[in-house]
């Protein structure tokens, strides 16, 4: 059975991550390593997401994990402007939509009805959760981790997380 549990603390957790990220992106701004728009805009692959649609994404499957398993519309957004700030106040108000579910995921429906892509799908609402909206969640918060990563900006598996931690200049070797 799903349960508070299940997801929304894990939501939040990772959104609390997602704003350490946004923090060591402002970081990495402030030294002069890069311009806001362009790492923004930057991406692992021309056919690709950028940073800012990554993160937008990532919040929205918070919403889509949680809101139909509730029995609820998905709340919209607005847009956010395309800066940091504005992602930060995005990630801020994902965190108060879930808030606002802690007891709504009681008895969630027998079946999710979903759009993937261009692909419809009518799901299990277990499978949904655990096979669906959570690994998109991460997906795309993990598309973001490494455009920042690839962008040169110091992030850790310890930013990504909140658990590891690593001296700062720990490099691995092979074994």
């Amino acid at each position: 059975m799903l349960s508070y549990q299940s997801a929304i603390p894990v939501l939040q957790h990772y959104l609390n991550n997602m704003l350490e990220l946004i923090q060591q992106a402002e970081n990495a701004i402030a030294t002069g390593l890069h311009t806001e728009q362009a790492l923004l805009s930057a991406r692992l692959s021309p056919d690709m997401f950028g940073l800012a649609d990554q993160l937008c994404i990532a919040c929205g499957f918070c919403l889509r994990a949680c809101y139909p398993l509730a029995g609820l519309d998905i709340p919209e957004i607005p847009p956010s402007p395309l800066h940091l700030q504005g992602l930060r106040q995005r990630v801020a108000a994902t965190q108060a939509l879930l808030a606002a579910l802690p007891d709504s995921l009681a008895t969630p429906p027998t079946q999710v009805v979903t759009q993937a892509g261009l692909a419809e799908h009518t799901l299990p609402s277990a499978v949904y959760l655990a096979h669906y909206a959570l690994p998109n969640f991460f997906f795309h918060l993990s598309m973001a981790y490494a455009i920042l990563r690839q962008a040169g900006i110091p992030v850790s598996k310890g930013h990504f997380d909140g658990f590891h931690h690593y001296p700062t200049g720990f490099q691995f070797h092979d074994q």
